[in-house]
């Protein structure tokens, strides 16, 4: 009975995950101006997404959640700014962080932020820039604007020179999240094999003496008569 609890537990393992990483893909509101360069087209759209350890909490307010981002990945048809080749900063200069509030669900739904190219950023050096916000109602795009500060080598570009060579554009409005559950995928057991039926031993048929005597005789017939026509 024992093993027969152990084999159901086993069966339904793979269908639970544990620790079960969220997704939250970003889809931003058309571009509708274009300030500066032709990098950028008319109806261009920002799509993203960050990827959490575990579900955001529902009802959030104004929560830094930057600890909880396992993987991130942004792009504006132009550039694409990721983990490992981007840095996230708050628009508002609280460093490092990715502020967010959530609704009932835990979907996000207030956000302000800067996407940058990688670090480090130097005085004059051209810097790329998302920046995404829904206190601002827009999504504003930057391609290769010279960096007029002077940043720390851990610290992204704090202003930006307008002006020279580059490309700029917005959204007119605020875009969207969705929750995508994630975690490890589901693979379903493998069907039970079942075993080969064992194929019944077939009897060997046997004669009776009767049978056994009625066909020596007719060995010795048909021997006999075979003999007179050879003679």
């Amino acid at each position: 009975m024992a093993s027969g609890k152990l084999a159901a537990v086993l069966l339904f393992l793979p269908c639970f995950s544990f620790g079960q990483s969220t997704r939250y893909e970003y889809t931003g509101a058309p571009v509708e101006r274009i300030d500066a360069g032709t990098a950028y087209v008319t109806g261009a759209v920002v799509t993203g997404f960050i990827e959490t350890t575990s579900p955001l909490p529902a009802n959030l307010v104004d929560v830094d959640i930057g600890a909880q981002i396992s993987d991130w990945s942004f792009n504006d048809t132009v550039n694409t700014v990721a983990a490992g080749a981007g840095i996230f900063y708050d628009a508002l200069g609280a460093g490092p962080q990715l502020i967010v509030s959530t609704d009932a669900t835990g979907n996000i739904v207030s956000w302000n932020f800067f996407l940058y190219s990688p670090l480090p950023h130097s005085h004059d050096a051209p810097i790329d820039r998302m920046w995404l916000s829904f206190v601002n109602s827009r999504d504003e795009l930057v391609n290769d604007a010279p960096c007029r500060s002077f940043p720390a080598a851990d610290t992204p570009c704090s202003s930006l020179l307008f002006g020279r060579g580059y490309s700029r554009a917005s959204s007119l409005a605020a875009g969207q999240w969705q929750i995508i559950p994630g975690g490890p995928p589901v693979v379903p057991p493998d069907p039970p094999v079942e075993p080969p039926v064992p194929l019944s031993p077939r009897a060997v048929p046997t004669l009776s003496p009767a049978a056994i005597a009625l066909l020596v005789g007719l060995v010795c017939v048909l021997g006999g008569v075979r003999g007179r026509k050879l003679w």
